[in-house]
């Protein structure tokens, strides 16, 4: 679960044109790069995960209190990716962009956009800025831990 952390969380696609033609561009940050909710989050998920392993490999049967804290945490997680998923640019908003000094202007375009904890999303034919795949390859490993933490939560059985 905590390799999905270091996927394309987040993306910015542009429009580029030079000598060598035009055509676009993506560029990518993962979660632990550019947001602490997110970074949190899979800590967070892998943390009570763990220790409901270990509880279930010491006891028969984990206590209902371990139940309810795991799915709290897992839920916590689920809404800590969800609520930060960048908000949406738009014309009355004040945007400061901060260039990235680099060896080529794309790289430093992109990177303005990749500013860890500022998430702005943009749509445009020349421009999207938002969430990668990676956001729901995590989403989904997040929630298959619940599933997993809730199914063990309801089994006899110490392995599951």
């Amino acid at each position: 679960m905590l390799v999905t952390g270091f996927l394309p969380w987040w993306t910015v696609r542009y429009a580029y044109s030079d000598a060598s033609g035009s055509g676009h561009l993506t560029e990518s940050a993962s979660a632990w790069g550019i947001s602490t909710a997110w970074t949190c989050a899979l800590l967070l998920t892998a943390a009570v995960t763990a220790v409901w392993a270990w509880l279930r490999a010491k006891q028969r049967r984990a206590p209902r209190w371990g139940l309810a804290v795991s799915l709290l945490c897992a839920a916590v997680s689920v809404l800590l990716i969800a609520l930060v998923r960048g908000a949406p640019l738009n014309g009355t908003q004040e945007m400061s962009m901060s260039w990235v000094d680099s060896s080529s202007s794309e790289d430093s375009f992109a990177h303005s956009w990749m500013i860890r904890d500022r998430l702005f999303t943009y749509d445009d034919p020349d421009l999207m800025v938002g969430i990668g795949w990676g956001w729901w390859a995590g989403l989904i490993a997040i929630l298959l831990c619940a599933a997993v933490i809730l199914r063990a939560g309801r089994s006899r059985h110490p392995g599951l």
